[in-house]
């Protein structure tokens, strides 16, 4: 009644929503640390965005097979907009997005909790929305940029979520909350194709309802599922048709045996896989965002997973509740598309995954509050869970990631305001950087050197990892990078003026790599398949060409430092020492020979 009191669930509901909102807050605040800039892929985004139109990145339907992703180019490009190099925006609206996730899995809980007569909704939850929203090791779609994608993907996948379940709960408005469903999933598949999982994973859930109520003999009454679950499982054909088509006319990556995106679909590779993916969630003892290996650890922890996968089929079996299969069952559904991966295992891939097992570990737990009479039962049981929580994000291998992140999103500020100190250079000019070739900074090996069209706002501009060569013509920028702080200096600019002929120094072929290999064996296998040499030299003309004996190979410049080139399968079919040269094809110059041999 208007103006009296406030009944007491709807405080408790408050409460407990204030409650969840600090903890995770608390768990993630380091998101906003001043020192979390940009990092990776962010600047090969940008340098997209910056250039490109809305309607040029992307479109209703997919026209690739994979990264087709303009839901997600859009609100990067909405930022980019609004914020431009200004990092801190950018990762207080990611943890917006991350929060609202967190209240849609609440929500969804609840609702889930009660359609199923559980006996402590509100702590399942409270539980499962804390549990997602505050496990750090799946939780890097929150702190980078580049992962927008799975944590907008997720956004949109819950919210196709609701809708569903709000057209299961009640007749009115069902049209347009049918609609509202489609909608958002087919916004959800042109942000991460992850999420084309939504209708296996709300099959399961009819499934399961209607086990819990009535038995296996229920299954049959799936046939009689509301018009939204058949619209979404049309959606989710659709898609899948689309890429199949997209993929079979060759519109996708090259796939081969070293590549991270290889894909394997061996029941084997599937099954360690998936243990992978498990330990990357629960192993709190390392601190890389990719799996890597078995320690005496990971095979405890395995043991732990396994024994309590164990218990809740146990449970389910004598408790008649299907419940902790199902969400199990859906966990590897959510997994499905990236378990092929055979060559890689990424935490990014587990945020949304991570949705089912949070929701399944909120479930176990709102089953021990519910044998718990007492009311405060739930606030002590929330307040260990939370405590635990916050513990696990500052376990020494967290913090040391943490601050691993921090410290090099920091070093590329530096890079980027020293960056924008220096004056714009020619337009098409090359800018070569010295001291960039480390594994990583801000200009390697993203472009490489996108981040110097971004902050000169110029898509013309080349970069380059050597020094201007003697055949150099055109404008150029010379930078120095300091791999320990970060810091660029301009050395030099100037405009290139290729020396004569006579005048230059002699090309030289230092070291051939791969050097050696088995007869007919491959090496240095190319995502086309085919076997590549590298060569290292001095003062390569940029007409340059590598030589296997005699026979000229396809040849790329990298720099006048380095040389690649195919090698045809034929050239190391029979044992022998050959010699690799360089010639100019216009001088006929030729440097000295370096070996490669065939066993």
């Amino acid at each position: 009644m208007k103006g009296g009191p406030v009944r007491p669930v709807l405080v408790i509901d408050l409460l407990v929503r204030t409650a969840l909102l600090g903890l995770v807050l608390a768990a993630n605040a380091w998101v906003i640390d001043s020192r979390n800039g940009f990092l990776f892929d962010d600047y090969d985004w940008f340098a997209r965005v910056k250039f490109a139109t809305y309607d040029s990145l992307g479109g209703f339907f997919p026209a690739h097979a994979y990264n087709d992703r303009p839901a997600g180019a859009i609100l990067i490009k909405i930022l980019w907009s609004l914020f431009g190099l200004n990092a801190a925006p950018y990762h207080w609206v990611f943890l917006f997005i991350h929060v609202c996730n967190v209240f849609l899995v609440f929500e969804i809980t609840a609702r889930l909790a009660k359609e199923a007569a559980a006996r402590a909704p509100v702590f399942a939850a409270f539980a499962s929305g804390a549990i997602f929203g505050c496990w750090p090791r799946s939780l890097m779609a929150v702190q980078w940029g580049g992962a927008v994608f799975d944590l907008l993907g997720a956004t949109f996948l819950l919210l196709s979520t609701l809708a569903y379940l709000q057209v299961r709960e009640e007749r009115r408005y069902e049209t347009f909350r049918t609609l509202v469903a489609v909608g958002f999933f087919w916004l959800a598949l042109r942000t991460k194709e992850m999420t084309i999982v939504l209708p296996g994973l709300l099959l399961l859930l009819e499934a399961a309802l209607l086990v819990q109520k009535g038995g296996l003999r229920e299954i049959g009454r799936l046939r009689q599922a509301r018009l939204a679950l058949w619209l979404i499982l049309g959606t989710g054909g659709l898609y899948a048709g689309l890429l199949v088509r997209l993929v079979v006319k060759g519109m996708t990556i090259l796939q081969e045996s070293t590549s991270p995106y290889f894909l394997s679909y061996r029941p084997d590779v599937l099954f360690v896989n998936l243990f992978k993916y498990v330990l990357l969630y629960f192993d709190l003892s390392r601190n890389q965002f990719v799996f890597m290996g078995m320690g005496m650890i990971q095979w405890a922890v395995l043991a732990l997973v396994a024994v309590a996968l164990a218990a809740s089929w146990v449970f389910s079996f004598r408790k008649r509740n299907v419940l902790p299969v199902v969400l199990e069952a859906g966990f590897l559904l959510t997994l499905g598309p990236v378990l092929p991966m055979k060559n890689m295992q990424h935490v990014l891939y587990l945020y949304i995954p991570s949705i089912l097992l949070a929701v399944l570990l909120g479930s176990t737990l709102a089953v021990l509050r519910g044998r718990v009479e007492k009311r405060w039962g739930g606030m002590l049981l929330g307040g260990i869970l939370g405590g635990l929580l916050l513990g696990a994000t500052r376990l020494p291998p967290v913090q040391i990631y943490r601050n691993w992140w921090l410290s090099l999103s920091a070093k590329d500020k530096v890079g980027i305001d020293s960056l924008k100190k220096i004056a714009r250079p020619e337009p098409g000019s090359t800018i070569f950087v010295r001291g960039a070739e480390t594994p990583y900074n801000v200009f390697n090996p993203n472009g490489p050197g996108n981040i110097n069209k971004v902050v000169f706002s110029d898509q013309t501009l080349k970069t380059r990892f050597d020094t201007p060569g003697p055949d150099e013509a055109g404008a150029y920028l010379v930078l120095d990078l300091d791999a320990e702080s970060g810091e660029v200096k301009e050395i030099e600019r100037g405009m290139g003026q290729p020396l004569p002929e006579a005048e230059r120094p002699r090309m030289e072929a230092l070291e051939v790599g791969p050097s050696s290999t088995e007869r007919g064996v491959g090496f240095n296998r190319q995502p086309n398949g085919l076997s590549a040499i590298w060569v290292r030299c001095r003062h390569a003309r940029r007409r340059a060409q590598l030589f296997w004996e005699e026979t000229p190979l396809a040849t790329t410049y990298e720099s006048g430092d380095v040389l690649t080139a195919f090698v045809p399968e034929p050239l190391f079919e029979k044992p022998g020492r050959y010699g690799i040269t360089i010639r100019d094809p216009e001088t006929g110059e030729r440097s000295s020979a370096v070996f490669f041999e065939v066993r």
